[in-house]
């Protein structure tokens, strides 16, 4: 059985929350603020520049791709471009390693935010339809996660879905670890193979490798006005 975590966040002041966004945020302007101070922000101004000083950086630039995986991962950019990035400056086993500590970091820095940071502007804005997964995720934890893993992979918002979700930490990060195993391989094995692969394919080719993705969005973005218009009629 799933371990619930108790909800208190209605009886914290609201001061505490407050707080600890404001900590958040002055701790990542601190890091912009001494990247751009070593210089370290001139070095990706380019791609040809950021994948020489990478290479050149050994250890701490390692460091540094962990540091920028956890921190954009948890809230900006999916995973799998990290990964990709990884692939064409690492061997397979590095980006192994690297990519799944960045990952997990991320995913849990984004988990964290959602459950205690900004639990309730997440819980504002979440689709009422979302709280659906709330029961499943407290049943049956560890399998729905490892789905959501499978089915959205290193998306943001699957770090958000399940941090307001009542699924342990533990469960959490196994569940993901599993979940984004078989993924997170593919792309150390091929990911370089694959960006070059695309790199020297013509226009055309990568315009029907976007036509399903373009379908997949706007049947999407349909399926929310019908479900929106349903929602509506019934209220009505």
């Amino acid at each position: 059985m799933a371990t619930d975590v108790p909800d208190d966040s209605g009886t914290r002041p609201a001061w505490v929350a407050t707080v600890a966004r404001l900590l958040v945020l002055v701790a990542v302007l601190a890091l912009l603020v001494e990247a751009h101070r070593q210089g370290l922000l001139g070095a990706f101004d380019s791609p040809t520049h950021a994948r020489d000083f990478i290479r050149r950086g050994g250890a701490l630039a390692q460091a540094l791709y962990v540091l920028s995986f956890t921190l954009l991962g948890a809230f900006a950019v999916p995973g799998v471009v990290f990964l990709l990035a990884a692939a064409l400056l690492w061997s397979p086993w590095e980006t192994f390693g690297l990519g799944m500590l960045g990952a997990l970091l991320g995913s849990l820095l984004g988990f964290v935010v959602a459950r205690f940071v900004a639990r309730s502007w997440f819980e504002r804005h979440m689709p009422p339809k979302m709280h659906r997964f709330d029961h499943l995720l407290a049943t049956h934890a560890l399998l729905a996660v490892i789905l959501v893993r499978l089915l959205f992979f290193l998306s943001p918002a699957g770090h958000w879905l399940l941090g307001l979700s009542k699924v342990s930490v533990g469960k959490y990060l196994l569940g993901t670890a599993i979940g984004i195993l078989p993924g997170v391989i593919l792309i150390s094995v091929f990911g370089s193979r694959l960006v070059s692969w695309l790199g020297s394919q013509p226009a055309w080719v990568w315009l029907v490798l976007a036509v399903p993705f373009i379908i997949m969005v706007v049947a999407m973005r349909s399926g929310r006005r019908r479900n929106a218009r349903a929602a509506e009629d019934e209220s009505s």
